[in-house]
């Protein structure tokens, strides 16, 4: 995608994660979502960006570890 605008801001506090994973759980992509605003001075966008690939080996073990624990709690409290 071609950058058309320089962004300004990002809106604080408005990240949402969206994890691609394979099938056995294991994280291929990690999408960071957010609202962007840009130097037209009009333009906020939601934009995605994964992050996955620029992360060292050591954070994406530790995101992949936290990324475990969570889903075996999710599943935890749903089925026991």
């Amino acid at each position: 995608m071609v950058k058309i605008w320089t962004a300004t801001d990002v809106a604080e506090g408005n990240h949402d994660w969206d994890f691609d994973t394979d099938e056995r759980g294991n994280i291929t992509a990690l999408h960071v979502k957010g609202s962007v605003v840009y130097n037209d001075g009009e333009s906020v966008r939601g934009e995605r960006y994964n992050v996955w690939d620029a992360m060292s080996q050591s954070q994406k073990d530790k995101v992949q570890s936290s990324y475990a624990l969570a889903v075996t709690a999710f599943n935890n409290h749903f089925l026991t």
